[in-house]
């Protein structure tokens, strides 16, 4: 069965790339390009994994809130996040820690430790 994977981003670049990077994989990837999107989403979708940008656009929520959004949800708590953080501000230990997250990798990511 394929991995369900939801990617939340507000470039539509970053979400054509995540839906490429796992083409070739056994994933079907779903894309929403608002934080606000994301719980919704979550639970209609129920998936195995959700990348989501920690810095989504003006008016939204960051990565790090919707991610603690998702934590504290009790239909969504147990779906792994994986926070998507620039190179340039890297990930903010912190909000990080308290949002709950499983874990982040750095954009522009390497498409392989993406996969992994």
């Amino acid at each position: 069965m394929a991995t369900k994977i939801l990617a939340i981003d507000d470039s539509k670049t970053m979400r054509l790339a995540v839906k490429i990077t796992f083409a070739a994989e056994d994933a079907d990837v779903t894309s929403v390009s608002k934080g606000s999107d994301a719980v919704a989403r979550t639970k209609q979708l129920s998936p195995d994994v959700i990348l989501v940008d920690a810095d989504l656009g003006a008016g939204e929520a960051s990565g790090y809130d919707v991610c603690q959004q998702l934590k504290n949800d009790a239909a969504t708590k147990q779906t792994p996040v994986v926070l998507m953080v620039s190179n340039q501000t890297g990930v903010d230990q912190s909000r990080y820690n308290s949002a709950g997250a499983d874990g982040f990798v750095n954009k522009p990511f390497d498409t392989q430790e993406l996969i992994d």
